[in-house]
Parts: structure tokens; C-alpha cells; sequence
């Protein structure tokens, strides 16, 4: 399994440096984020989850937030930081329409959608988001997703 075609294209097109993890490598089921960071070697506050969230708003209806697995997005935050009404989770199939991304595999590279990214994910050299496809991380550094991604970051986890 490979990443998304169109985030494919776009680390190339972009050259930024990356590695794939593809969960069917490794010798035991990943079941887990933990599962994921024992086999990758990745520490478990570097792996981040993406949402797909719905604004309410005609302009902008979607926008993508990038939140360190464990913690828990305290929306009201993020809704203010999106300037948005109110934010919750889009449906499946505005994401396949809008994205053409799985839910187990949202990810924040190659859309046009704008992006949030939590500020403690900054912190580190590198953090791994989701690769389009369901069993697909793709490790990078944090810069590289704000500024190609032209993302705004803000703290909006706990």
C-alpha cells in the first residue's frame, strides 16, 4: 500500500524530504497508535491525528485541524482560532467529495482546504501525519507541513 497518489505528487513536486510508514511492514498487526509508534520508533506525542471538520460557514465549509494523538481537541478553541461558528466533524461523504481521502487516512498535505496545526507539534524535529490511504503514515518535519500547507497554528488541544 502507498500513499495517496496526489500526496505522492506533491512531496516530489515540492522535494520535501519525508519517509512512508506503511503499517502492512511491519512483523506485528498495528492495532494502535502505540502499536504504530513500538514499531516505527517514533515517540507517541510525535504522531498526530488530522480532522476533517465542517465549519458552518458558506465560504469556507471544511478546514483540517492536525492534533497530537493523545490529546483531546477542545473545538470551542479551534473554532475560535478558525473563525468559525461552530465546528464539528465532517461527514464521510464530504470528505470523499472534498478530498477523496478514507477516514483512517485524512491528511493534511495536497488539499486546498486551510489547515491547524496544535503548536506542541512544532516542537519537534519531525511528527507523522496521515498519508490518504488507511495504514499510511508519512513522517516529516513540522515546518515543512506549516508552510506548504500554509497552515496557522495555535493551541487548541488539552
Amino acid at each position: 500500500m502507498a500513499i495517496h497518489p496526489r500526496i505522492a505528487s506533491f512531496l516530489a513536486q515540492h522535494e520535501i524530504p519525508h519517509r512512508v510508514w506503511e503499517h502492512s511492514s511491519s512483523p506485528t498487526p498495528i492495532r494502535s497508535p502505540a502499536d504504530f509508534a513500538a514499531f516505527s520508533g517514533i515517540a507517541y506525542e510525535r504522531i498526530s491525528k488530522t480532522l476533517f471538520l465542517s465549519t458552518g460557514l458558506p465560504h469556507q465549509p471544511f478546514v483540517l485541524a492536525v492534533a497530537p494523538i493523545a490529546d483531546r481537541v477542545q473545538m470551542d478553541l479551534l473554532t475560535i482560532l478558525a473563525g468559525a461558528r461552530k465546528l464539528q466533524l465532517g461527514s464521510r461523504a464530504d470528505l470523499a467529495s472534498q478530498l477523496d481521502f478514507p477516514p483512517q487516512g485524512v491528511s493534511p498535505l495536497a488539499g486546498h482546504l486551510p489547515v491547524y496545526i496544535h503548536e506542541k507539534l512544532l516542537e519537534y524535529p519531525t511528527i507523522t501525519v496521515g498519508g490518504g490511504v488507511a495504514g499510511v503514515e508519512i513522517e516529516l518535519a513540522g515546518y515543512w507541513l506549516c508552510s506548504l500547507s500554509h497552515a496557522q497554528h495555535g493551541a487548541f488541544c488539552g
